[in-house]
């Protein structure tokens, strides 16, 4: 049997009793009782704080004290407390202020103190702490935002490696850090570098969700080899922040690069009919009682639009220009309509599918849901049309203010299309084409399109390039009130503010 590589089991409070002490050593666990000392928990995988009887009040002041640390180490937490309503009611809501429940859940057991030295001693011996920490993990490359915290999840994942080279990944909207990391491995004789890895730092929660999702959407309905495939034993989730690390796709290029140079109807049709065919087959009328804008109401931004951004569409650009909730309201209130539901990635833009050969991979399934059909191309034509680089903006409004008058909408859905002689035209008839075979009307993928370029307008212009962006967004402002005028007619009319 081999060696367990974290066998100590801390204990705190009252002393274990015979049995226990004789079941934990019946495992190969070593049993530490922790007094006063700091308690080492590098090579612990459970720490047992027994607070019953006259123990509680002490020992819970222990616990609080160490609960997230041990935690964050991966640990197994076992609290015993009398056989008594009110302890374990105290306990609990001790518990809940101290760490959030997705980390309770996974890493805290609260028993009475009858429960048997077997279940506890059986309990610690099958928990996976996870690797030990490496503090002689050395970091490379680009580490100036690698907090402290992210530090220690990094030396815990790679607890098999000597070196880290880290190259960072243009950072989305969720508030994670992502890396490209290559990993020199601790070996004699010393082995060949492995393939790099995709490593993606931040909110524990949040990674725990994006792989609930991974695996409930993508897993068995996206191939192996167009997909991201998770490394279970070296994702670890702590308190408040995790570490999600997965293979990544080496040589290869993001869509946005191939679609700028010209290349990206290809990989467009290969990312729908084939890396998502798995979704799209199953696509079928929607049964429920949403309009297939309320089924996006998830993704509404609309609210977070700059007022200044309202101000500066209308002076730009002229005409009737609404206020965003207006905009919404009237989305919403349009007449209802038959719509196509599948699995939707739910975050469909260029840096998000990386092509290689002639492979279109999906990567980032934090948001991936049941939804309208076509969403992931409403999404993916709207990111690509206002990608400017290397574009005279003024030619480029031009261009993307024909694409989305909704007569050019309807007639490229049916395939009539005069080229235009742009990248961006390229993209988005081909999208479109693949957008017409998800919907069952044009209205269907035009509301969806307004909810996207709704979207769009909301998020903050890009530093790297903030006076195009900022005018691109306020551009798609524009356009999505366009839109909305163009096929809102129907609607019931919703009071009208004054933006």
């Amino acid at each position: 049997m081999k060696p367990l590589q974290r066998p100590s089991l801390l204990w705190f409070g009252r002393a274990p009793r015979k049995e226990y002490a004789s079941e934990i050593a019946g495992r190969d666990m070593n049993l530490q009782i922790v007094t006063s000392q700091q308690p080492q928990t590098r090579y612990a995988r459970a720490a047992v704080f027994w607070a019953a009887d006259t123990e509680f009040d002490a020992t819970l002041d222990v616990l609080e004290r160490h609960l997230v640390a041990c935690i964050n180490e991966g640990l197994l937490v076992y609290v015993v407390v009398s056989d008594d309503v009110a302890q374990v009611t105290h306990v609990r809501q001790a518990i809940d202020a101290l760490v959030p429940r997705h980390a309770s859940e996974r890493n805290v057991i609260v028993r009475s103190d009858t429960v048997s030295s077997h279940e506890l001693a059986n309990e610690a011996l099958l928990h996976d702490p996870g690797p030990v920490l490496n503090e002689a993990l050395t970091f490379e490359g680009d580490i100036s935002n690698l907090t402290p915290q992210r530090k220690l999840l990094l030396q815990r994942a790679f607890s098999d490696s000597s070196i880290l080279k880290l190259t960072p990944i243009k950072a989305g909207f969720s508030g994670a850090s992502t890396f490209i990391v290559h990993a020199t491995i601790n070996a004699s004789p010393p082995l060949p570098e492995p393939m790099p890895f995709f490593v993606k730092l931040g909110d524990s929660a949040k990674l725990l969700d994006e792989l609930t999702r991974f695996r409930r959407h993508a897993e068995h309905y996206i191939t192996w080899n167009l997909r991201p495939n998770f490394l279970m034993e070296k994702s670890i989730y702590g308190v408040s922040e995790g570490v999600l690390i997965g293979t990544f796709v080496e040589g290869s290029k993001s869509l946005a690069e191939c679609a700028r140079a010209g290349g990206g109807e290809k990989y467009i049709a290969a990312l729908f009919d084939e890396t998502l065919t798995g979704w799209r087959k199953r696509a079928d009328s929607h049964r429920g009682s949403n309009s297939v804008v309320a089924a996006l109401a998830a993704y509404d931004r609309h609210a977070s639009i700059p007022s200044q951004r309202v101000q500066q569409a209308r002076l730009l650009f002229g005409g009737e220009v609404w206020a965003p909730t207006t905009l919404w309201r009237r989305l919403i209130s349009a007449p209802r309509q038959s719509w196509l539901e599948c699995v939707m990635h739910g975050d469909m833009h260029g840096d998000n599918v990386r092509v290689r050969k002639d492979d279109a991979i999906v990567i980032d399934f934090a948001q991936a849901d049941k939804g309208p059909a076509c969403a992931d191309a409403a999404s993916l034509e709207v990111w690509l049309a206002f990608q400017s680089d290397g574009l005279d903006l003024k030619q480029w409004q031009s261009w993307v203010e024909h694409l989305y008058r909704s007569d050019i909408i309807d007639s490229m859905l049916d395939g009539t299309t005069v080229d235009q002689g742009c990248w961006i035209h390229g993209c988005l008839r081909k999208i479109r084409l693949i957008g017409r075979s998800c919907v069952l009307g044009h209205d269907e993928y035009k509301r969806v399109l307004a909810v996207f370029l709704l979207r769009h307008a909301s998020f903050e212009a890009s530093p790297s390039d903030a006076e195009a962006d900022e005018f691109r967004r306020c551009f798609a402002y524009w356009l999505v009130n366009r839109l909305v005028m163009s096929f809102a007619t129907e609607a019931k009319n919703p009071q009208v503010e004054t933006a």
